[in-house]
C-alpha cells in the first residue's frame, strides 16, 4: 500500500518531471477518448472511488473517475488523452491508496524506482482491462482461511482485522469472525503465488517474530507470509504476535478421597497426548495436581490410578462426554478458561465440600423489624430462598450456618425468610461482585459477621486485625513498569491486589492489615497481568486452587507480624547481603529502643570502623533523613524529627552490610 505521505514528496517530484516529458506540459491538451477499465475483485479492503491518475494529468489523484454502475467490480471510465506514450496507475479514495504493482511486466515501466502502468496512445482507444496490480486479467482465486488466537492479550477489543498486500495493507480493511475462546477467522479469495500478511487486534498491530517472518521490506519489520497453491488453505491458528498456537494453562487438581482401592500414583491422560500418563504431584493428603500447557480449543482428559491400573468412571453430564478412542466417557475442557480453581473428587464433576461458616449480624435490623428466619442464598444452592437457614443460639445477634461447599468462586447474600426481605446494597463495596457477596473458598473457612446490607462489623464489633509487613527481593528479575503487587485470600484475590512499594531499587514491601488467627494463602505479581504471577516452589508452598501450582501461605495471629523477604518465585533470599526487614543486627550491634520516640542510641563494637549511614524510610517509599558519621567504638544518639506514630524502615549501612530494620514510632 502506498500512503501518500511526506515520504512520497520524491516519488511526486519525478512523476511531475515526468509528466513535463511525455505530455509537454502539465495538464497537456488530449485528443484521444481513452477507455480504462480495472477488475477491483482481488481487493479485499474497503473503499468507495476508483481515479486513474497518470502523467497526462499531472497525477492528479481525484481529476478522472472510473465508475462500477453494475456493481461487478470492474470499474470503467473514457478521458481525453494525447498522443503517444503514457504512464499511469489506478488509485482508490482519491488517493489514500495507491495501487501497488505485484512484479514487473509487459504493462509496466520503472518511474524514479516505482513500478507504474505504460501505454502508447494512437487515436481513440480501449486499454485491454487489467486486474488491480497486476497485468492481464485476474487469475483463478482459491479460498484461503486465516485464523488467530487473541486470548493471550491483555488489551480490551471486540474486533480483530486482517490486513495485507492484498488488500492495500488496510489496517482496518477486512474484518474477521470470532469464533469462541478468543480465536477470530477469516477466509478470502487469493490467487496462486507468495501473499505478506498481517493480524490487527484493536488498533495493535502485531509484530511478527524474525524466525516465522517474511521481510517487508522494511529493516526490522517482517510480515506473515503464505503461498497459495492451486487448491483451498485452511491455515494453522497462531497466537497473535508469536510464530505457533498460543498455550494455555490448564490446571489440574484431583482429590482421591473418595478412591476406593489402595494407589501409589495418579496420572491424568487425554486427548492432548494420545491418552498417555502423565504423572500428578501430590500435594498433600489425599490431593494431587499439575498444570498443563496446552493449546485453544476442546480437550478431554480423565484421571488414572496407578500404573496402567484403573481409571475414572464418569457418567455423561456436566463435564463428561462419550470417547470412541477410549470407548467411554471423559472430562471435556473448552481452553481459554478463566478463572479455572476446581479441586475435583475422583469420578465425580464436583469438588469435595470443605466447610464454611456463614455469619450475619442482625443488630442494625432487629431495632426495626420483627422477624422468624433468616436464610444465605447463593451459587452454592442456587439461590434457594429456604434452603439454608441461619440461627442464633446465643441470642447475640449474629447467625450463622456451616455449609460444605466446592472450592472456588461462591456469590451470595442473605435474606429474612418469613419477610422476604433480601440485602440491599447502597453503591458498591469492597466485599461486592455485583449486588452479591463474594467468597473464594480455598479450604475450611469462617466469614466475618458483617453487618446486614453492608461490608462492614456493626459499631462495637469490628474484627480485630494485625498488621502483616509482605515483602519481597527481585534480585535479577526486571520490575514491570506497572509495578510489583501481593494478592491472595486476605483480599479476597481482588485483582491485581495490593501496590507495593520500592524500598531500595530491589526490595519492595507494604504493609497491610487482616483479620487475626486467620491462615492466608497469597502471591506477589510483577506487573497487573496473570503472566507476572510468581511460581512459587512446591517446598514452601500450598497448593493453590485458583491460579494453579502453588501459593504462599502466613497464618495471622494476635500482633503484628513481619514476613522475610524472599527472593523472587524462591523460598530463600537472594544472594545479597540485605535479607529485607527485620530485628536482625549481628549480635554485638544495638538500635534501641524501639518503639522510640525522639531518638535512638547505636551501639556499635569497637571493632566497627569507618563511616556509618542510618536512612529513615516510611512505607510509602518516602526517604524521611539520613545521618552518617565515623565509628569509634562509642554509642551514638540520633534525634528523630516529629513524625506520626506507626511503622517505618531504618536502613543501616556499613561497609558492604546493609541492614533494615522495622521501627515503630510512638
Amino acid at each position: 500500500m502506498i500512503i501518500i505521505s511526506d515520504a512520497m514528496r520524491p516519488f511526486l517530484s519525478t512523476v511531475l518531471l515526468s509528466c513535463l516529458l511525455f505530455s509537454g506540459g502539465i495538464f497537456a491538451q488530449g485528443t484521444n477518448q481513452v477507455t480504462f477499465t480495472v477488475d477491483m475483485s482481488l481487493f479485499l479492503g474497503g473503499f468507495s472511488t476508483v481515479h486513474v491518475q497518470g502523467s497526462w494529468n499531472n497525477w492528479c489523484t481525484d481529476c478522472d473517475a472510473l465508475t462500477d454502475p453494475d456493481g461487478d467490480d470492474v470499474w470503467t471510465g473514457t478521458f481525453l488523452l494525447p498522443s503517444g506514450p503514457v504512464q499511469y496507475k489506478f488509485v482508490l479514495d482519491s488517493g489514500a491508496v495507491v495501487e501497488e504493482m505485484v512484479s514487473p511486466g509487459n504493462c509496466t515501466s520503472n518511474l524514479g524506482g516505482t513500478l507504474v502502468r505504460k501505454a502508447t496512445i494512437v487515436g481513440n482507444t480501449n486499454l485491454d482491462p487489467t486486474c488491480w496490480g497486476r497485468c492481464g486479467l485476474c487469475p483463478e482465486t482459491y479460498a484461503v482461511t486465516f485464523q488467530v488466537d487473541v486470548s493471550k492479550e491483555m488489551l480490551s477489543s471486540n474486533k480483530v482485522w486482517l490486513m495485507g498486500d492484498f488488500q492495500g495493507w488496510l489496517p482496518n480493511g477486512t474484518q474477521m469472525i470470532h469464533y469462541g475462546n478468543g480465536v477470530w477467522k477469516k477466509t478470502v479469495q487469493l490467487p496462486a503465488g507468495d501473499h505478506q500478511y498481517k493480524f490487527v487486534y484493536g488498533e495493535d498491530i502485531e509484530g511478527v517474530p524474525a524466525s516465522c517472518g517474511a521481510y517487508s521490506g522494511v529493516p526490522g519489520i517482517n510480515n506473515r507470509e503464505v503461498t497459495v497453491g492451486n487448491a483451498n488453505m485452511v491455515l494453522d491458528v497462531v497466537c497473535f504476535g508469536s510464530c505457533g498456537a498460543c498455550r494455555h494453562p490448564l490446571p489440574l487438581v484431583l482429590d482421591m478421597e473418595t478412591y476406593p482401592n489402595a494407589y501409589d500414583s495418579v496420572f491424568v491422560q487425554g486427548s492432548f497426548n494420545n491418552w498417555a500418563n502423565i504423572p500428578l504431584t501430590n500435594v498433600g493428603g489425599t490431593v494431587y495436581g499439575k498444570t498443563l500447557q496446552l493449546p485453544a480449543g476442546t480437550h478431554q482428559y480423565r484421571f488414572v490410578a496407578n500404573q496402567g491400573g484403573g481409571s475414572e468412571v464418569l457418567d455423561t453430564g456436566a463435564c463428561a462426554v462419550y470417547v470412541p478412542e477410549i470407548q467411554g466417557n471423559a472430562r471435556q475442557v473448552v481452553l481459554p478458561v478463566s478463572g479455572w480453581s476446581d479441586t475435583v473428587c475422583w469420578s465425580q464433576c464436583t469438588p469435595c465440600g470443605v466447610p464454611v461458616t456463614f455469619q450475619v449480624d442482625m443488630r442494625n435490623m432487629i431495632d426495626s423489624l420483627t422477624f422468624d428466619s433468616v436464610f444465605v442464598r447463593g451459587t452454592m444452592n442456587a439461590f434457594c430462598g429456604d434452603c439454608d437457614q441461619l440461627t442464633d443460639p446465643d441470642g447475640d445477634g449474629i447467625y450463622s450456618v456451616t455449609l460444605d461447599l466446592p472450592l472456588g468462586w461462591q456469590l451470595f447474600y442473605y435474606s429474612i425468610g418469613d419477610l422476604d426481605i433480601d440485602e440491599g446494597f447502597a453503591g458498591p463495596m469492597r466485599c461486592l461482585s455485583g449486588d452479591y457477596r463474594t467468597v473464594f473458598v480455598e479450604g475450611p473457612d469462617t466469614l466475618a459477621a458483617y453487618c446486614w446490607s453492608t461490608c462492614s462489623a456493626c459499631p462495637g464489633r469490628e474484627a480485630p486485625k494485625s498488621k502483616v509487613l509482605f515483602q519481597i527481593e527481585m534480585g535479577e528479575e526486571a520490575v514491570s513498569a506497572d509495578g510489583l503487587y501481593v494478592v491472595g485470600s486476605f483480599n479476597n484475590w481482588q485483582w491485581p491486589g495490593t501496590p507495593m512499594v520500592n524500598m531500595d531499587g530491589n526490595l519492595w514491601a507494604v504493609e497491610i492489615s487482616v483479620l487475626q488467627d486467620t491462615t492466608f494463602q497469597y502471591r506477589f505479581l510483577n506487573g497487573r497481568t496473570v503472566s507476572g504471577l510468581e511460581s512459587v516452589p512446591a517446598e514452601c508452598g500450598v497448593v493453590a486452587t485458583f491460579f494453579g501450582g502453588y501459593d504462599r501461605a502466613v497464618s495471622v495471629g494476635t500482633s503484628d507480624l513481619f514476613l522475610p523477604a524472599p527472593c523472587w518465585s524462591s523460598c530463600d533470599t537472594c544472594a545479597r547481603t540485605s535479607t529485607g526487614l527485620s530485628d536482625a543486627l549481628p549480635a554485638d550491634w544495638a538500635v534501641y529502643p524501639n518503639p522510640a520516640r525522639s531518638q535512638l542510641s547505636v551501639d556499635l563494637p569497637a571493632t566497627v570502623q569507618g563511616t556509618v549511614k542510618l536512612s529513615l524510610q516510611d512505607l510509602q517509599g518516602r526517604y524521611i533523613q539520613d545521618w552518617s558519621w565515623q565509628a569509634t567504638g562509642q554509642g551514638q544518639q540520633v534525634h528523630l524529627p516529629d513524625l506520626p506514630a506507626g511503622l517505618y524502615v531504618l536502613h543501616m549501612q556499613h561497609a558492604e552490610a546493609i541492614y533494615r530494620l522495622r521501627l515503630q514510632l510512638e
